[in-house]
């Protein structure tokens, strides 16, 4: 299963159309909408050549468990990559609590 929603949808939606019914309802059920706020803000803040950013609903079919996959596409040199990807998560560790971070994993592809 896969439900995309780009960033500019987290939040409020000045539309009245709001995110993806799936991806929407999850986050709500879960409390994951401010996280997931935060951990968009720490992708800008941390991955300088990043090229495009969405949330997406995935589910592992052999499980049935659910999750929220930030999804990045990365411009740079893959040399770069290592070192914000270790800021990145250690920022992740100390701003989403212990329940929510099997909740929201970050998934990434080079241009």
């Amino acid at each position: 299963m896969s439900k995309t929603l780009h960033e500019d949808a987290v939040g409020s939606d000045p539309s009245g159309l709001g995110p993806p019914t799936d991806v929407g309802e999850f986050m709500a059920q879960h409390g994951l909408t401010a996280s997931a706020q935060v951990c968009l803000a720490l992708v800008r803040s941390n991955f300088t050549d990043l090229l495009s950013s969405s949330l997406a609903l995935r589910e592992d079919p052999e499980t049935g468990d659910r999750w929220i996959a930030l999804e990045i596409t990365l411009g740079g040199a893959t040399s770069s990559f290592m070192e914000a990807y270790l800021a990145y998560t250690r920022e992740f560790l100390v701003a989403i609590p212990p329940a929510l971070r099997p909740l929201l994993r970050l998934s990434y592809n080079a241009a």
